[in-house]
């Protein structure tokens, strides 16, 4: 099962790294080829020189003159004349690929061989002036080396023929030019002829360049063989949001009482949840007590709880204590109390209170205050839990700087609500900041209503209704 999912995890690496390795072996298969073409068939050449009997150098429109008569197609075809039909056929089949042979119709009369092979001559055949304008040098290339050094020994014939017989015709006039003749024979190289400089560099840059890019593939990390171990498939990607959804093993809401139980076992068993804010959309007045009843639960195994009451308006908070003028959170927030007249001790636990206060805010108000994150910082750096009753907090003005403290953010909703609610709800609270966050559907008809507080003064909060107060008795 384990290699199951290690082949599928790394399905897109290994496709990726066998179109690499194919990509490069293209490379070189490419490469191999366009050496082979610019390198075959091998060319040889072959030079000889022509140089003027004179002591001084001709005019440099002479020596131009014998140049581009080289270079002429009349003086090509006395060249294939002169040596032969053997020879001009051998030059004629060099005029393209040797496989265009196996299609092509072969040259019905000497005319049309001797025209192919006088276009192979006018590429094969160089001049070069030398000696300062004192000789030519005539170099041929083609792909026989007895063939070029034949070729340019007809060259040097024909020209000094043709030199012989103008000088006869002359008839004893004065000609410009000085006579030519022949410097030394043909001689061929025995090594055939380097590339071009400029296809040779390409190819070696191309070939640089493969041979970086296989050494860069073949020093990558092995991959890795053999069973894999099962604790490390799959892995978790790295994200600092987490999202619990609170639901029964069904995957059904929870009734008021296995919510409660289920709060306290989320609360307690994270040590770094110092800070909890309680929160509802659409039962902002069972988030409160919901608070309530987490607080007072939570008091009954640990010391140092606070209950924060921040949803002013919430019925919950209207008589938690007996003097409803006892400063609270408004005076906090407000400055004109300290924490020592603000926090109250709970009648129905050994927890703290800190009550809305005499000037009570609510909803967005409340939250969008200056000091509250002051104030929640310093109460979490005290107490070992403080437990927040905020108001609705998706898309209220200060609930960026509420998340900026890192709260564990419980958002309670109707389980019988839209499905899709809870999530744009999530979604809202999650581009607000809000990266530890639990989800609780309620379900107000799974049990019944909670026992009473033993206390006479107060009863312990429902969390299918809100807190009721009492008419005092008459003495």
């Amino acid at each position: 099962m384990a290699l199951a999912c290690e082949e599928r995890f790394d399905t897109d690496g290994s496709r990726q790294d066998t179109l690499v390795r194919r990509a490069l072996w293209a490379g070189w298969i490419a490469l191999g080829l366009l050496l082979v073409c610019t390198l075959l068939p091998l060319r040889y050449s072959a030079r000889t020189e022509l140089t003027f009997d004179a002591a001084m150098p001709p005019p440099t429109a002479v020596v131009r003159g014998v140049t581009q008569l080289v270079q002429s197609r009349a003086v090509a075809f006395d060249v294939t004349r002169t040596l032969g039909a053997r020879d001009m056929r051998r030059i004629a089949d060099q005029a393209g690929l040797r496989l265009t042979a196996l299609w092509r119709r072969a040259d019905a009369d000497d005319g049309a061989l001797a025209a192919r092979a006088v276009r192979v001559l006018d590429t094969a055949v160089r001049t070069t002036i030398i000696q300062g304008g004192r000789g030519v040098d005539i170099t041929v290339t083609l792909a026989d080396a007895g063939l070029a050094a034949r070729v340019a020994d007809a060259y040097a014939g024909t020209l000094l023929s043709l030199d012989a017989s103008v000088r006869g015709g002359l008839e004893g006039a004065h000609d410009p030019a000085p006579p030519l003749r022949l410097a030394h024979a043909a001689q061929a190289s025995r090594l055939p002829d380097m590339p071009t400089p400029v296809p040779g560099l390409l190819l070696a840059g191309a070939g640089v360049l493969l041979t970086l890019l296989s050494l860069h593939t073949g020093r990558r990390a092995p991959r890795a063989e053999g069973r894999v171990a099962e604790g490390i498939l799959p892995r978790e990607i790295p994200t600092d949001r987490r999202v619990a959804w609170l639901r029964s093993a069904l995957g059904d809401g929870l009734g008021p009482h296995t919510a409660i139980e289920r709060l306290v076992e989320t609360v307690a068993t994270a040590g770094q949840n110092d800070l909890v804010v309680l929160t509802s959309e659409d039962l902002p007045d069972l988030a409160a007590t919901c608070a309530v009843a987490l607080a007072r639960r939570l008091a009954e195994g640990e010391d140092q709880i606070v209950l924060v009451a921040l949803d002013g308006e919430a019925p919950a908070f209207a008589h938690v204590l007996t003097d409803p003028r006892a400063p609270g959170v408004a005076e906090l927030l407000f400055g004109v109390a300290g924490f020592s007249e603000a926090i109250h001790r709970d009648p129905g636990s050994r927890a703290h209170l800190i009550p809305p206060g005499r000037d009570s805010l609510g909803g967005p108000r409340v939250v969008g205050a200056d000091r509250l994150p002051l104030i929640l910082d310093a109460l979490r750096r005290t107490y070992r839990r403080v437990i927040v009753a905020a108001p609705p907090l998706a898309g209220t003005a200060g609930a960026t700087r509420l998340a900026g403290l890192a709260p564990l953010l419980i958002a309670i909703h109707e389980d019988m609500a839209v499905p899709t609610a809870a999530v744009e709800t999530y979604d809202v609270l999650a581009a607000e900041g809000f990266t530890n966050v639990a989800m609780l559907p309620l379900r107000l008809d799974a049990d019944g209503q909670p026992d009473s507080l033993p206390s006479p003064l107060l009863p312990r909060p429902s969390l299918s209704e809100p807190l009721r107060a009492t008419a005092p008795k008459a003495a």
